[in-house]
């Protein structure tokens, strides 16, 4: 399948970037984290343009694709991805049903991957794919509550290309026959790894 129209995102993984990598060697990813209720995932280019001027007019222009900003909203309030996208931590208390999650003041933003599927596309049983490698959030809606209404929490955030050459910043598949999404660190890399 080379062109697509795509509908309904279906899925969306985070992977936690436990070792940023180096111009020489891939980030390592943690294990990739579920969204759930997944409703919308946007990605939008971020652009640079400079224009060059002489002789009373515009004789050249320069654009640049700096990064994305990505954003995605989800049905249900999950502690391990805050954890993912805020640097908190998730405890289970002993002996308790209760599920705490922690952010102080100190902790970093972390920076993770991400891959979302589309299962409605123009060939049945297809799949359409985004990737992206680096993103941190900038963003978003955490948590609200209303009598009338569900809460659907969202997050903004900015994708920057890897440091590894040539530095992968995001990919798209288009499947004939739909696969999942990346199980761990090797099968997100394998997205990107050609290129390198």
């Amino acid at each position: 399948m080379d062109r697509s129209i795509v509908f309904s995102v279906h899925d969306l993984k985070l992977y936690p970037i436990t070792d940023p990598g180096d111009a020489s060697t891939d980030p390592t990813y943690g294990t990739p984290v579920d969204v759930p209720g997944v409703s919308e995932v946007t990605l939008e280019p971020s652009i640079s343009e400079e224009m060059l001027r002489g002789d009373g007019r515009i004789i050249d222009s320069r654009s640049v694709l700096d990064s994305l900003s990505l954003s995605f909203t989800y049905g249900k309030l999950d502690p391990t991805v805050l954890a993912v996208l805020d640097g908190g931590t998730v405890t289970a208390n002993a002996g308790t049903t209760t599920t705490r999650y922690v952010r102080n003041g100190t902790d970093l933003i972390p920076s993770f991957g991400f891959a979302a599927l589309v299962s409605e596309v123009d060939n049945p049983g297809g799949a359409a794919k985004i990737y992206g490698y680096n993103a941190k959030i900038n963003g978003g809606s955490l948590f609200g509550a209303s009598d009338n209404s569900y809460n659907e929490p969202s997050f903004d955030a900015q994708v920057i290309p890897l440091t590894v050459d040539p530095n992968p910043l995001f990919a798209t598949d288009l499947e004939d026959v739909g696969t999942g999404l990346p199980a761990d660190s090797a099968a997100l890399i394998a997205t990107y790894a050609a290129l390198v």
